[in-house]
């Protein structure tokens, strides 16, 4: 994502990912999450250029477009995670990518399967926690 851009964070929870970003790196952000009590707690790191939404993924309409849609741990709870992505791809700048964070499991070996065979990946990372649990995040454009 080029420096300054605009962010969607679908699923956003509580807003961590917001706090773990350089204020400076991003113009603007979004997140959006279907738990109100959620987005009760995140409304608490709005600053002017961030904003939260209770919003289904589904039904959710962006009055913008981003130059990064980020899932983090959100695609393999939606029935139908390859249509939302490529209704969320309209939201995207010409540039834009989806970034994409699954923990590894059968449904999301599945689900990424899918995404390659309609998205190129531009950069991929493995992460595993002392548990071994596996998780893997993908730049997709």
């Amino acid at each position: 994502m080029k420096q300054g851009g605009a962010i969607l964070d679908v699923g956003c929870g509580e807003g961590l990912l917001k706090v773990r970003l350089d204020p400076h790196a991003y113009s603007y952000y979004a997140g959006i999450d279907i738990s109100e009590s959620a987005i009760e707690r995140a409304s608490s790191k709005k600053d002017d250029k961030t904003f939260f939404f209770a919003e289904c993924v589904t039904n959710y309409v962006p009055t913008e477009l981003f130059d990064a849609i980020i899932f983090n741990e959100v695609l393999y709870y939606l029935d139908s995670p390859l249509q939302i992505l490529g209704k969320y791809s309209n939201y995207l700048k010409k540039d834009g990518v989806f970034i994409i964070s699954m923990v590894k499991s059968l449904r999301s070996a599945f689900i990424w399967k899918s995404i390659k065979r309609q998205y190129t990946t531009l950069d991929e990372t493995k992460i595993i926690n002392q548990q071994g649990v596996c998780w893997i995040c993908r730049v997709l454009q």
